[in-house]
């Protein structure tokens, strides 16, 4: 990672605790984990822009990270998970990509906006989808360890 991409996820890490206090999150434990997960969500997003040439699949993977972290969290503080994955979403979300879409249907350059439109709404759908992949992975995961399939080890019977 270079300085410029450290300073992108340190922003990252302040621009997600200040979601979570306009938020109104102000357990400092919660704000804390909060802003970790979105820092780490978008240092996957860094990472795997340079693997892809489009925005969504970093994206996904970003959110992903987000969801996982959030959830791992959530259990670790004993708080809802949604209290720290839709601050930790704010920096993956496609500001920029909904501002050109405006821009051009202003400008009436309809076919620019429509391609700009559809990349922005595979990017929410990433999100969605990365968050989506998160809870049911750890759905099946509190399944499968509930069955006694993975995590438990059987006690013995007296």
């Amino acid at each position: 990672m270079s300085f410029y991409q450290i300073g992108l996820v340190l922003l990252s890490f302040v621009a997600t605790a200040g979601f979570a206090l306009n938020f109104k999150l102000r357990n400092k434990k919660h704000l804390l984990v909060a802003s970790i997960s979105g820092a780490a969500g978008y240092a996957a997003y860094l990472f795997f822009s340079t693997i892809f040439d489009t925005q969504a699949m970093p994206t996904l993977f970003g959110a992903l990270v987000v969801g996982l972290l959030g959830e791992w969290f959530s259990r670790r503080i004993k708080a809802p998970a949604l209290i720290i994955i839709l601050p930790g979403i704010i920096p993956l979300v496609p500001g920029r990509s909904l501002y050109a879409t405006m821009l051009h249907f202003v400008q009436e350059d309809f076919w620019m906006a429509t391609d700009q439109a559809v990349q922005t709404l595979f990017v929410a759908g990433g999100i969605a989808l990365g968050i989506l992949l998160a809870s049911l992975f750890s759905v099946s995961l509190r399944r499968m360890r509930r069955l006694n399939v993975i995590g438990r080890k059987e006690r013995k019977q007296p």
